[in-house]
């Protein structure tokens, strides 16, 4: 992460001229949630939400024919969040 901030303020304080300007850098966020539920009249109604994957990056022209793309996957850093549906049972969070 401490590459990413050195690489952002690097890519800001740089200096072009206006005519080899490049692309204004990209910051970009993608969540793919999903939502549960159980319509029994039987049991108690079961409902959950999930959040399979969410990612955040950055995207920036390095030179005239490449460009950089970085991608952290946010999902792999909550292992230690508790989630629980309506009913207060526990959730797994992949």
């Amino acid at each position: 992460m401490t590459s990413l901030i050195i690489f952002l303020c690097v890519g800001i304080l740089s200096a072009q001229s206006d005519s080899s300007r490049a692309q204004t850098p990209i910051v970009f966020g993608s969540i793919y949630p999903a939502f549960v539920s159980t319509f029994s009249t039987k049991e108690q109604p079961f409902y959950a939400f999930e959040m399979n994957t969410a990612l955040i990056g950055f995207k920036t022209d390095i030179a005239k024919k490449a460009s950089a793309i970085l991608i952290y996957d946010v999902t792999r850093t909550t292992s230690d969040i508790v989630v629980v549906d309506s009913n207060n049972h526990p959730l797994t969070v992949n």
